[in-house]
């Protein structure tokens, strides 16, 4: 039952940080509809597999991103733009 209520609290939170996120952008002139941005988060290449240690013997399996998309890139720097501002 705790596993399901938090995956349900992170769940939510993301999709807070999202609609924050959003915010932020809109005021700086970008628009983005809520699963367009969610997608141009998640894009971009991964690498997937298990982390190699002497020690953990594949027990880690890891999910890292290797290269930002383009739009990626530029709502990073819309958002620091943003924080600077503030």
């Amino acid at each position: 039952m705790r596993i399901v209520q938090t995956h349900t609290v992170l769940v939510v939170a993301g999709y807070l940080i999202i609609s924050l996120l959003r915010t932020i952008l809109k005021s700086g002139g970008m628009e983005y509809p809520f699963g367009g941005l969610k997608d141009t988060i998640k894009s971009g290449n991964a690498v997937e597999g298990f982390y190699e240690h002497e020690k953990l013997r594949n027990m880690l399996y890891i999910y890292r991103p290797v290269k930002h998309a383009a739009d990626l890139e530029v709502i990073l720097e819309r958002t620091e733009d943003q924080s600077a501002d503030v």
